[in-house]
């Protein structure tokens, strides 16, 4: 048993250098520079990072989210939510942009990187990406216009489960 363990754990941890090292040394490969979404920095992972929201009335909305991948893949996955409506609930902003498009209210958004952090690694006691996008929520938490749920700062760790042993038989 123990070396189905040792064996496991070496697997996921080689793969999990292996995704280090081939980490692209660039921190931008859109077509257009001038429309990256993070100013040329779109490759960036292990992110926190802020949505801002800006209705044509001027009023402003805040989304704090997290990413281990590089932003541009997160980027890309919260753009399929605002398009396709069986993603509508994926998550809190994507929910309030398909509100204002309900009500034909035009809106812009931009993107901001908060922090950068370490990704989980096995054997680790916390995540710093989750523990750091809490902080982020809570220091924010009495600002009305940020439209996290509540409910996020007790979540569990989502990076976390790449490193659970799976079932070897």
């Amino acid at each position: 048993m123990e070396q189905i363990i040792k064996a496991q754990t070496k697997k996921v941890l080689e793969k999990h250098r292996e995704q280090e090292l081939q980490t692209n040394v660039r921190l931008c490969n859109c077509r257009k520079k001038e429309l990256c979404p993070l100013e040329g920095e779109c490759l960036t992972p292990s992110v926190v990072y802020e949505a801002i929201l800006t209705t044509e009335a001027n009023k402003k909305f805040s989304y704090i989210g997290v990413t281990e991948d590089t932003f541009k893949k997160r980027w890309s996955n919260h753009k399929s939510s605002f398009k396709k409506e069986k993603y509508r609930t994926s998550t809190k902003l994507s929910e309030k942009i398909w509100d204002l498009k309900k009500n034909n209210i035009d809106h812009t958004l931009t993107w901001k990187i908060l922090k950068r952090g370490r990704p989980y690694s096995g054997g680790a006691r916390y995540c710093d990406l989750c523990t750091t996008e809490k902080v982020e929520i809570l220091r924010r938490s009495s600002d009305l216009s940020l439209l996290n749920s509540r409910t996020e700062i007790l979540a569990k760790c989502r990076h976390r489960r790449k490193f659970l042993l799976q079932k070897q038989f």
